[in-house]
């Protein structure tokens, strides 16, 4: 009797464990208040989203997130815009990564605009293993993105050990000039993960498997 009353003590308290809901299509304004609870992707905790508009007056309900599990990705997505003048969006988030991800991508996805001045620019910074803003116990990793008049990079990626967790930033910056217009639309955060070892075992499964196929096919 004493061994079932532990079992069911120990059942009862891996019931309570909580698990993080999937992550799913919504407004930044409902991932902020997820808060430390989060949500997952392809079993990777995202929470802890923070949102500042930096003079836009685009509010977190009239923001987009939109995750993919495979690769690992989140969009942002609304309608950052700015006529003859500055703006400096900010959106932040926390990845329980767990010693999984090794690498993260930045991508300037969609602007548009008017005339000859605008220009945009996002500053991706991860802190690994620590929290920002001092970062003073972590490591320090960046990647950033830019568009204007005199040239463009959209796409940048960075490589890192595996942390065990990850603070991130991404920095906006949208410029437009005189009578101009700049719209910032979208940009996306990817995550490059380690295979889980049934996935792996699969993948070198399926490659021996391939491999006796062109055998037998040789001796056929």
């Amino acid at each position: 009797m004493k061994n079932l009353g532990l079992a069911i003590l120990l059942m009862a308290a891996v019931s309570t464990v909580a698990v993080a809901a999937p992550c799913i299509t919504d407004t930044l304004a409902s991932y902020i208040a997820l808060g430390a609870g989060g949500c997952q992707i392809s079993g990777i905790t995202f929470n802890n989203f923070v949102y500042a508009a930096g003079g836009s007056g685009v509010a977190a309900d009239y923001i987009t997130v939109e995750p993919t599990a495979v690769p690992i990705t989140l969009l942002f997505s609304s309608a950052w815009s700015v006529a003859g003048g500055t703006i400096s969006p900010e959106i932040g988030y926390q990845v329980a990564s767990g010693g999984t991800i090794t690498g993260n991508s930045l991508s300037l996805a969609l602007v548009s605009g008017t005339g000859e001045s605008p220009s945009f620019s996002i500053s991706e910074l991860k802190c690994l293993d620590d929290l920002f803003p001092a970062c003073a116990g972590g490591v320090l990793v960046g990647n950033f993105v830019f568009l204007n008049s005199g040239g463009s990079s959209t796409f940048d990626i960075s490589f890192f050990p595996a942390p065990g967790s990850i603070d991130v930033l991404n920095l906006m910056t949208v410029t437009a000039g005189g009578g101009d217009l700049a719209v910032l639309e979208a940009f996306s955060n990817r995550f490059e993960s380690i295979p889980e070892p049934g996935v792996a075992w699969l993948a070198g499964g399926g490659l021996v498997l391939l491999a006796l196929l062109r055998k037998k096919l040789r001796t056929t």
